[in-house]
């Protein structure tokens, strides 16, 4: 069974060592904030975590833009032995379910051009293409 945890912030959460988990794989990835105009890992995020048999396994992070009542994903992690249980998913309903708390009415997920696991996670879902960002 999956449970679904909360933090105010990605430094005082036991999800911590997965952030940064998260954060190594994507810069393996060659994903890094030189070729990206977004933090992943900001210390100002709020973050989900999951936990799967007393284990943490996966996290969300964002920020609130209240301006624009819109939850910013910046980003979502799964540890790889974990991959394709319902981790994710769960993670994201809980954060539907918090934005609808909150009156948020828009989630939107950032990713850096070029994660394609990211792309098909987000079609899975059925999210949808809103938006597409250049930078020089």
């Amino acid at each position: 069974m999956i449970s679904i945890g909360y933090s105010k912030s990605t430094q005082n959460t036991k999800a911590f060592a997965l952030v940064v988990e998260g954060w190594n794989e994507l810069v393996q990835e060659g994903m890094t904030l030189d070729q990206i105009s977004f933090p992943y890992a900001a210390t100002d995020a709020e973050v989900l975590f999951a936990d799967l048999h007393n284990e943490t396994v996966g996290c969300l992070l964002w920020r609130h833009s209240a301006g624009t009542q819109t939850f910013h994903v910046t980003m979502a992690y799964v540890e790889p032995s974990s991959r394709k249980k319902g981790v994710f998913k769960e993670l994201v309903q809980s954060l539907k379910k918090l934005a609808k708390q909150r009156q948020v009415t828009r989630i939107s997920f950032e990713f850096g051009a070029g994660n394609d696991v990211a792309e098909d996670v987000m079609e899975a879902i059925g999210a949808r293409l809103s938006s597409v960002v250049y930078e020089m």
